[in-house]
């Protein structure tokens, strides 16, 4: 129920369009979106959206919805599929170095006890001269750095370490899910993110899937020189974070946003022209339900 002003009866049909606001944009802001949206979010769980609305009145919308019903497990194999993921994603921290830049005490804190519970080695570093030591003096494996870290002028952080070593995953720390977007933090340089309040399985499970990702690369840029085939680029997969965003575009037909973002990717993972070729290729074809599925068989193959 929406107790506005109301929609003229001539622009209900046209209210559900991208950008539609029937004649009221101009007085009430935004965007024209959200029910545009609402209404690609229930097409893809084979519903409809309605309305009812009297001008001056308000507006009701309505939709019946089917849903499956969840297949129920048991406690114990749920118990064992969670931990054989926390295992796997531990073993492959173990003995690993991790650097952390951030300001926050408490986020410091609690990152260096959960990384030291598992056996990864933790440095740390407050300011560009303290970053720049760490890294001429300790081989990173990885490095977490906040995404509130004070302005240090022309040292941009994520820049300066890929300078130094291209192979190193950057996660961002985000203050919270309301300000973490991956694409926000792909454009700042950074390869994946992690929020607060910190979720042990969530952090264990996207450094994991970080350092994979870069081992799976650099094998890449080592061979690349000795073969140039087709069983490299086939072997290249994207984590399951990057599939998922794509997916999550494709899910509302963002053809232009989906293209863009796999440009992004191709330059951030380079030697793959064949793999990001054939994503662009489903793109091209206007064929974003395969691009899904294809990229559901990969994370299933991760």
């Amino acid at each position: 129920m929406d107790t506005g002003i109301g929609i003229k009866e001539q622009y209900q049909a046209s209210i559900f369009d991208s950008f539609a606001q029937g004649n009221i944009s101009l007085s009430y802001g935004g965007t024209g979106l959200g029910l545009s949206i609402s209404k690609k979010f229930l097409d893809l769980m084979h519903s409809k959206i309605h309305l009812e609305s009297q001008f001056n009145s308000g507006t009701s919308f309505f939709f019946d919805i089917c849903l499956p019903i969840q297949k129920k497990t048991t406690l114990g194999d749920r118990s064992i599929n969670k931990t054989k993921q926390k295992v796997a994603h531990i073993n492959s921290l173990v003995k690993k170095n991790i650097l952390i830049i951030d300001e926050t005490v408490s986020n410091h804190c609690i990152l260096q006890e959960m990384l030291l519970d598992i056996g990864c080695h933790v440095l740390e570093a407050k300011n560009s001269l303290e970053v720049q030591l760490v890294l001429q003096q300790n081989p990173i494996d990885l490095a977490l750095i906040s995404s509130t870290m004070p302005d240090w002028g022309d040292f941009n952080l994520p820049v300066y370490i890929k300078e130094q070593s291209s192979h190193i995953p950057i996660i961002a720390i985000s203050p919270s899910t309301i300000e973490a977007n991956l694409l926000h933090f792909i454009d700042l340089g950074f390869d994946d993110y992690i929020y607060k309040p910190f979720n042990f399985k969530d952090v264990f499970k996207t450094l994991a899937e970080s350092m994979t990702m870069k081992i799976n690369v650099n094998h890449q840029d080592l061979e690349k020189n000795k073969r140039r085939d087709q069983s490299n680029a086939n072997n290249f997969r994207l984590s399951n974070a990057y599939s998922k965003l794509i997916i999550e575009q494709c899910d509302l037909y963002l053809v232009k946003e989906v293209e863009t973002l796999i440009d992004k990717l191709a330059l951030k993972f380079p030697n793959n022209d064949q793999y990001f070729s054939l994503l662009q290729k489903f793109v091209s074809n206007y064929d974003l339900e395969g691009l899904t599925s294809f990229l559901k068989g990969d994370s299933d193959a991760g």
